[in-house]
């Protein structure tokens, strides 16, 4: 692929960095958007346990 040179000096988003480390371990991706889906119970119970409120 063809890329300017001056795009040499660019570094990676953090949004594009997240999408990439999601992909190479295949996880839910939470960095961006909006999801098409509820989350497994799974995740929203370790989501409460994790946090102080435990809400």
């Amino acid at each position: 692929m063809n890329v300017a040179e001056r795009t040499e000096l660019f570094q990676e988003s953090v949004i594009r960095k997240m999408t990439r480390v999601c992909q190479q371990y295949q996880g839910i991706n939470l960095a961006q958007g909006f999801p098409e889906k509820d989350p497994p119970d799974e995740v929203v119970k370790g989501g409460r346990a994790g946090h102080p409120a435990g809400e």
